[in-house]
């Protein structure tokens, strides 16, 4: 039987992820800590924030809003994120992420894991 694993966020690596500018993230969960099926990301971006239309063909991708604003475009529709909302992007889904205040922070969630996938992961 594998044994669970407490970890702290501050003791962990801050990253960029491709394509994302003023944006820095942190691997709460992943398949270094054992993690087989997803992935969770702490991530922050800045007032500048933000992620270039991108789409993910080996996972799903799904984020909860802890403070801020993001404005999120893609496959022909806009949406503004806040705190306590989520959205999910299914495999496929284009999408183009802004952040439209000060700083916003954020909870991300992969399945399968990226950090296990083919698709590109900045270890920063």
């Amino acid at each position: 039987m594998e044994k669970y694993k407490k970890v702290r966020l501050n003791d962990l690596p801050v990253y960029s992820p491709p394509g994302h500018g003023d944006t820095f993230n942190r691997r709460l969960i992943g398949p270094k800590d054992g993690a087989r099926h997803v992935e969770v990301i702490y991530g922050e971006m800045g007032g500048v924030g933000h992620a270039e239309a991108h789409v993910h063909t080996e996972f799903e991708q799904c984020m909860y809003m802890l403070s801020g604003r993001l404005r999120i475009t893609g496959d022909g529709e806009e949406i503004t994120l806040e705190k306590n909302e989520s959205v999910i992007f299914p495999i496929g889904c284009s999408h183009k992420v802004v952040c439209e205040s000060e700083k916003a922070s954020f909870i991300v969630i992969y399945a399968p894991p990226r950090e296990a996938s083919g698709e590109a992961v900045n270890q920063g």
